[in-house]
């Protein structure tokens, strides 16, 4: 694998990304390019079309940079695509160890600002004081049904606050015996009668 260095001006993003960069996931890729620099290569291919690192080249050229690294793909066309999405998804698939990542926390702030690593307090405050533990945080997603998935989120809570958030939607679900609510309409109610 040969890294060159390519002008930021010269790539061009790809069209058809399926991963899409807000505005909370650039402003944590410019902080890590800011602390740290480049630590990995822009994927790229003969025309100059990033395969892999669209966000990193959006948050330099917020950055003012000239050149990033790069390497240049001899994968197929479908190949390239085949990756691009490959790449996306086996990061997002990974879990956190929370016990793990309670204590690189603690070891890492006196020389860190932990907002500049992509964690905001909220995120970062159950983690140190113990609240998560390896192993017992669950994915709850919001239904699916007819909805644009691109507008949905996904909820992790430990699996104790999973059975409570799940009793008390269902208390909620069957109000109307007409209508059987959603997880996300339940969620919406649970919310807006707590709401001060």
């Amino acid at each position: 694998m040969d890294v060159i260095q390519k002008k930021v001006v010269d790539l061009t993003q790809d069209k058809k990304n399926a991963r899409q960069h807000d505005k909370r996931n650039l402003e944590a890729i410019k902080n890590s390019l800011e602390k740290f620099g480049q630590q990995k290569p822009v994927v790229i291919n003969k025309d100059g079309e990033i395969i892999a690192g669209n966000g990193t080249v959006l948050a330099a050229l917020e950055l003012g940079w000239k050149k990033v690294d790069v390497v240049v793909s001899t994968l197929t066309e479908m190949k390239q695509r085949a990756f691009s999405i490959a790449d996306n998804r086996t990061a997002e698939l990974a879990k956190w160890d929370y016990i793990a990542l309670g204590d690189a926390f603690e070891e890492l702030m006196g020389n860190f600002d932990l907002g500049d690593l992509g964690w905001e307090d909220f995120e970062t405050d159950p983690i140190m004081n113990r609240e998560f533990k390896a192993g017992e945080v669950e994915d709850w997603n919001v239904d699916t049904e007819n909805q644009d998935h691109r507008n949905l989120v996904a909820i992790r809570v430990p699996k104790e606050q999973h059975a409570v958030i799940t009793e008390a939607m269902d208390s909620v679900r069957y109000r109307d015996k007409e209508i059987e609510l959603k997880d996300g309409d339940c969620l919406e109610i649970i919310c807006k009668e707590w709401k001060p």
